[in-house]
């Protein structure tokens, strides 16, 4: 699971003249950006036994940041699955007739129960609901900058 956040392919020379003529302004903003984004997705992401909140990670170099997740179902919880997924119809079995679904106690199986379908999980959306926010958050911050920049080459 990841998001990206990089700057647009229209924008991209004009960002690229920004940051070669005042170093730092434009990077400064989607690092700020990429650990307000990390903020937002870590407290939209749901706590069961904590695993999947605390393997939320932010990288940014340059004109680039990334937010990955690395456990197995993040993308199961942003999406969602089986009647809630983008399929919008219920978990059946590929093989055979039965599901099996683990009943698990620490780190030990005590049991389970076979079915023939699921509903699935609805979507948590931990990064999509906060897509508007955080494109807002770096749209005000490069807007402050490059007043500042503009007011600096003025005076």
């Amino acid at each position: 699971m990841k998001l990206k956040i990089d700057s647009d392919l229209n924008l991209n020379k004009y960002i690229r003249s920004v940051e070669k003529n005042f170093p730092g302004v434009i990077s400064t903003e989607i690092k700020t950006t990429s650990i307000y984004a990390n903020r937002l997705i870590v407290k939209s992401t749901p706590v069961k036994t904590g695993n999947l909140r605390s393997k939320w990670v932010r990288k940014s170099r340059g004109l680039s940041a990334k937010i990955s997740n690395s456990t197995k179902y993040a993308k199961f919880l942003e999406t969602g699955t089986g009647l809630f997924g983008p399929k919008k119809r219920k978990i059946k079995p590929k093989k055979g007739k039965y599901l099996f679904i683990p009943k698990v106690k620490g780190n030990t199986l005590i049991g389970g129960s076979l079915v023939r379908e699921v509903s699935g999980v609805r979507k948590i959306g931990m990064i999509s609901t906060n897509i508007k926010k955080i494109t807002r958050h770096l749209t005000k911050g490069l807007q402050k900058s490059i007043r500042k920049l503009w007011e600096h080459d003025i005076k």
